[in-house]
């Protein structure tokens, strides 16, 4: 532990107890008569909760200052953020009412609409992993393709980066009017935003792939089965990961907008039909689930792209043999060896 750590390890607890003490005036402030208003019981409950998780994370990584202090300055944002908006808007009152909803009225449609707001992220889901899932299957081995076959590869080349840079959401009203029902024109849509920057990476991996790999992987004399399972696709696995990453994001700019503009359900959809009835306190509750979506949905694959890339770890602290920790290569005998 260096000295920086050892003063944070020191003035943690002060700055846990001085937030502790904020929030509880401010739960206190949400009690007084001109304040409390509908809703101010989840806003309470919500802000305790989110301190009971603020602080187990804390306790759970009491060996690193660091990320304890990073944790205090989210909490703090968010306590920051909620007093702003308390005082603004409740006790000051500025703002046309209909546009600008007071925090407690937020938490409550929030509750309110939790099961409409599950049964709609169900369907976007589905259509959203469906699409993406068929991307996958397409692009990676096509960009694996066109990565070892360089003359198919330069031929193509100015199309994709031709076709890459459209935005799928310009597909939306045209693909709608042609396809026959609006789940395959929202599949379509989907598709084409996470297809390119899947198959861009997973060129770029090969092309960039080192020879070193190529030069011992001949020397072991692998099978060329081996060589794709065992060498290739744990190579460039990082910028296949990469784009996967972009194609999520994509994906669900993609599927946002074409559930906006024909669908009967999904996130877009609740967020769409509020606006049209002008219950604009119920499109910031449906923008906020959807970023809460978005987040939980990123954070899984962020886990998962860790645990896919954890053989980066051990290679790098001389643990197992990194790519080759599993390769067998031919002995003069015909038989096969640990590498």
């Amino acid at each position: 532990m260096d000295k920086t750590d050892r003063k944070l390890k020191k003035v943690m607890p002060l700055r846990r107890l001085l937030l502790t003490l904020l929030i509880l005036a401010a739960d206190i402030a949400l009690s007084l008569p001109f304040i409390r208003e509908e809703g101010t019981l989840f806003l309470i409950l919500f802000m305790a909760a989110w301190w009971i998780i603020n602080t187990a994370y804390v306790l759970v990584n009491r060996s690193s200052p660091q990320k304890q202090l990073q944790q205090t300055d989210v909490m703090s944002v968010l306590l920051l953020v909620m007093l702003v908006w308390l005082i603004l808007v409740p006790v000051m009152g500025l703002g046309d009412p209909v546009l600008y909803p007071s925090p407690m009225r937020i938490m409550q449609l929030m509750a309110e609409e939790f099961p409409r707001f599950l049964s709609n992220f169900r369907f976007s889901i589905v259509l959203m992993m469906t699409a993406f899932l068929m991307s996958l299957v397409t692009a990676v081995p096509f960009g694996v393709f066109l990565g070892i076959n360089k003359r198919a590869g330069a031929a193509l080349s100015p199309y994709i980066k031709v076709l890459s840079q459209i935005s799928p959401i310009v597909y939306v009203p045209y693909i709608i009017g042609i396809m026959p029902t609006f789940r395959a024109a929202s599949l379509f849509v989907i598709y084409t935003g996470t297809f390119w920057p899947a198959l861009k990476w997973t060129m770029y991996g090969v092309d960039s792939f080192s020879s070193n790999y190529n030069l011992t992987a001949g020397l072991l004399r692998i099978s060329k089965k081996d060589y794709y399972l065992k060498v290739l696709i744990p190579g460039i696995m990082p910028e296949v990961l990469s784009g996967v990453s972009q194609s999520l994001a994509a994906g669900f700019s993609a599927l946002v907008a074409a559930e906006m503009i024909g669908a009967g359900q999904g996130l877009g959809y609740i967020i769409k039909y509020f606006a049209d009835f002008l219950n604009y306190h119920k499109v910031i509750v449906g923008i906020i689930y959807l970023g809460i979506s978005v987040c939980t949905i990123t954070w899984l694959y962020e886990k998962l792209q860790a645990y896919l890339l954890s053989w980066q770890v051990k290679e790098k602290k001389g643990e197992g043999y990194g790519l080759f920790g599993k390769i067998q290569k031919a002995q003069p005998d015909g038989t096969e060896g640990q590498a």
